[in-house]
């Protein structure tokens, strides 16, 4: 059985580098037809957001401290003078945009566990 799960493992590791492979061509098929079934279908669409709004508000409230510690870590991390000026750019895009109300709610339970 552990030579056929190492063989297994290769096997994928292998056409996984391989952007010929079998494996890799019905990948991108795949992903090219949910996302054309997620641009048609309103449907699918309601339906993907209600299981991602659902997987969120799992993790954030099962991992919060996790998280916590991943953001802060990774925040220490930052230079300052670069992180001021990225975060500039991305005040100016987001004045730009109408968040969904469901993405603001997710940022703000986010936000509130930190």
């Amino acid at each position: 059985m552990g030579s056929l799960w190492g063989d297994l493992k290769r096997s994928l590791l292998e056409q996984s580098n391989d952007p010929d492979s079998e494996l890799r061509r019905r990948i991108e098929q795949t992903a090219l037809a949910f996302g054309t079934a997620l641009s048609n279908d309103p449907s699918l669409r309601a339906n993907v957001d209600r299981w991602v709004e659902g997987a969120a508000s799992y993790i954030i409230d099962a991992y919060r401290h996790e998280v916590a510690d991943l953001i802060e870590t990774t925040v220490a991390k930052w230079d300052a003078d670069e992180a001021a000026q990225s975060g500039q750019r991305a005040a100016r895009v987001e004045r730009g945009r109408n968040r969904p109300r469901r993405q603001r709610m997710i940022e703000r339970r986010l936000a509130s566990t930190i």
